[in-house]
């Protein structure tokens, strides 16, 4: 193989600029003396010196002609990069980020430069940067590209390989590296781990996330956790708080690192009114939906050498409920399980209840409702709505359609069955088509001892019990479980989240199912009551409490007389779908389901996108969206819709779009354990950056040949002068020829 390179003073951008330049200027300057002349001489004598000029520039960039002969088979090693955040941080005592010390040693002077690839077919893959680091999946990325190489070659053609590695090991991303290191030494291919990054986790006092509700109820308390990393060579005293953007202090406690546990600090604080009416925009909007921003802040009065000061704060929104969701619960007769429903949702100030008993006993208490909303129109005024065990010829058909609509609108349905089978008779009629389980004919379920909770019960919000000091494990088996239940199995659609356990058998207790925009809960049993015992209300009620609130219809964040709007919650990570719903009216109040509507999202007073809401309910004007490509940064989401102006342009919600939560903050330190690990799996080694060049004596034997090349520089030879003298003779016999001095 033959090259041509440039070893003059400059490089050869900069010649390539100069030789147009001064070409440029001398067949300008030429001309204007030659422009009197009529002959074709008047063209060729500013080419002849232009041309002079260009071959002098091209001597002064030293061109030299490279000639490679490759002598046997080269050996092939691949440097993988790793792409990952934490490699573009700076340690300490370090000038470069780890990503530069890496990239220093290919350079053509360095270790792993021209000296390397003189015995190597080298190859650097850098990835592209992620916020995660996932060895395996750079493995595996590598694997499928080779393989697609080798495939297409001979087995002679096929070289030694070695993959080298440079990472700091912390593997937080994608399935464990060591099988494919295994398939790495199955196939014959060295996987080589070469540590970066300083052995001891710099000094740091980080907020890593907030873990908090979305949404707060009207009982305006606050609850969650702040994960936080405190790295430091003594114990330090630090103090933890949560603020208001005004400065007003929700929260503050002081901690040392004793008692952090597993670097999770509780936190609870009660919205202050004041707080919420500051945060609304408008007195004349109703705003159903505040957004309360908060700071979290990590710091210490003893003053430590962080690198990295930024990390010690965070900020985040939460969504404060200001209206009072109304419950409907309607039930066949008043047992046990509504009577304990009814006294825990009548004293509750969260929630605005209506109790209807349609059966029997029904005149006996005069505040209950005495019959079943009169229209769909009355039902829809309902944010939740509890079913029970109601008899059919008391529910007609046209009821079970206004509640199947009811949820396919959006609307939240909690079934509690009975003994008596009249959820099962209405299965067979108008409400079967919501209802997520079918019955196993007139069997009753089997006596249980325990509650089990599916993989999706355990991730559940709400499903989750248990008071600080027990674990979620420990507090479902201390619950009682029913001393009678309906054998039910889930539709194809819906999930089981809690089931009873008895005779090594398991029954589903708890089954989810969504429908049309709205969710189904059906509980095969009607003896949560039973966990009041020895234990009052703390647990039956903690369940519905948080049952209710997760089922119920979300309110709209902001209401005028002409439309709803909202755009869910208040902060969402990057990535994450925000759902849009709006409501439209007439002047009459009536539903619009005729306009042309679209969702705005606004920044600093700018359009930066726009989204079509389409039609989903005529009946309600309810129209719905999604995005998933908001970037991060403050938005304003709002809407417009044709014959509509300025009566919609108050409705504007704020969002947060923020960068989910890097497991890279986390653990920044070199990980030497997990590297060697990988390198042993994979039959190669482990080196520390810091000692590369026992890599290049390990890489050297794995190559039976050799690049020779032979240098040949142009610029020193007297073959330049040639063309110098012969268009500067020619030039003065033409400038001769024709008469010029």
């Amino acid at each position: 193989m033959t090259a041509l390179h440039f070893q003059g003073f400059v490089s050869p951008a900069i010649g390539a600029v100069l030789l147009i330049l001064l070409g440029a200027v001398t067949f300008a300057g030429y001309r204007r003396e030659t422009r009197s002349l009529d002959s074709m001489a008047a063209w060729v004598l500013p080419m002849l010196r232009t041309l002079t000029v260009i071959t002098l520039i091209v001597v002064l960039l030293g061109p030299v002609l490279e000639f490679q002969q490759k002598i046997g088979t080269l050996g092939r090693i691949t440097f993988i990069v790793d792409p990952s955040s934490s490699m573009r941080r700076l340690d300490e005592d370090r000038k470069v980020t780890r990503e530069e010390e890496v990239k220093k040693l290919f350079a053509p002077d360095a270790l792993l430069g021209d000296k390397l690839r003189s015995e190597f077919d080298v190859r650097v893959v850098e990835g592209v940067a992620t916020e995660t680091t996932d060895i395996a999946g750079w493995i595996r990325s590598f694997l499928s590209q080779r393989d697609t190489q080798t495939a297409e070659a001979t087995v002679e053609d096929v070289p030694m390989e070695t993959v080298v590695i440079f990472s700091d090991g912390q593997n937080n991303s994608g399935p464990s590296p060591f099988t494919i290191a295994r398939d790495f030494a199955a196939r014959g291919i060295p996987l080589v781990c070469v540590g970066v990054g300083a052995d001891k986790e710099p000094t740091d006092l980080a907020i890593l996330a907030v873990n908090r509700p979305d949404q707060i109820g009207l009982d305006r308390t606050m609850a969650g956790s702040v994960q936080v990393k405190v790295q430091t060579d003594q114990p330090v005293p630090l103090e933890l708080r949560i603020s208001t953007p005004e400065g007003d202090v929700a929260w503050r406690q002081e901690l040392t690192q004793e008692n952090i546990a597993n670097g999770s600090v509780p936190f609870q604080f009660v919205l202050k009114t004041k707080w919420i009416e500051s945060a609304k925009r408008s007195a004349d909007l109703q705003q159903d939906i505040v957004t309360l921003g908060f700071t979290a802040e990590l710091s210490s009065p003893t003053v430590l050498p962080e690198l990295n000061q930024d990390n010690n704060r965070a900020t985040f929104v939460v969504s404060a409920i200001n209206a009072v969701p109304r419950l409907l619960m309607v039930d066949g007769r008043s047992r046990w399980e509504v009577r304990y429903l009814r006294n825990l949702f009548q004293r509750d100030s969260n929630w605005d209840l209506s109790s209807c008993i349609m059966g029997e006993g029904n005149d006996e208490r005069t505040d209950f409702l005495l019959t079943f909303p009169k229209s769909f129109e009355e039902l829809l005024e309902y944010d939740l709505m509890i079913l029970g065990e109601v008899p059919d010829q008391l529910l007609d058909r046209n009821k079970q359609q206004w509640i199947c609509d009811y949820v396919a609108a959006g609307g939240g349905l909690i079934l509690v069955d009975g003994n008596r089978g009249e959820l099962r008779k209405l299965a067979e009629q108008t409400l079967g088509d919501v209802i997520p389980v079918q019955w196993f004919g007139n069997q009753r379920g089997w006596p249980t001892d325990k509650w089990v909770r599916s993989e999706t019960g355990e991730n559940t919000a709400w499903l989750k019990l248990a008071s600080e000091g027990i674990s979620e494990n420990d507090m479902w088996d201390s619950l009682p479980c029913p001393h009678a239940a309906q054998w039910v199995e889930a539709k194809q659609d819906a999930e089981v989240l809690v089931q009873a356990q008895g005779d090594m058998r398991l029954m589903p207790m708890i089954i989810q199912r969504s429908f049309g925009g709205g969710r189904v809960l059906y509980l095969a049993t009607d003896e949560s009551w039973r966990w009041r015992f020895k234990r009052g209300d703390e647990i039956h009620a903690r369940f519905w409490n948080q049952l209710a609130t997760a089922w119920m219809i979300p309110p709209m964040a902001l209401q005028s007389t002409f439309a709803e709007f909202d755009a869910g919650k208040s902060q969402y990570a990057v990535g994450e779908t925000i759902a849009v719903r709006a409501k439209l009216r007439d002047a009459d109040g009536s539903p619009n389901s005729t306009a042309t509507a679209e969702a705005i999202f606004t920044q600093d007073g700018q359009l930066t996108q726009t989204m079509p809401l389409i039609l989903s309910d005529a009946k309600l004007g309810l129209y719905l969206g999604e995005t998933s490509s908001l970037a991060v940064g403050e938005f304003e989401a709002g809407i417009r819709a044709n014959g509509y102006g300025a009566e919609l342009e108050q409705l504007r919600t704020p969002i947060h779009v923020v960068e989910p939560v890097s497991p890279e903050s986390s653990n920044v330190a070199r990980n030497r354990v997990l590297l060697k690990e990988l390198a042993a799996a994979g039959n190669g080694q482990y080196f520390d950056l810091e000692n590369s060049d026992e890599l290049l004596i390990y890489l050297r034997p794995r190559s039976s040949g050799r690049i020779e090349r032979t240098f040949y520089s142009l610029w020193d030879t007297y073959y330049w002068f040639l063309p110098i003298v012969g268009l500067l003779a020619t030039e003065w016999w033409l400038r001769k020829r024709v008469g010029l001095p």
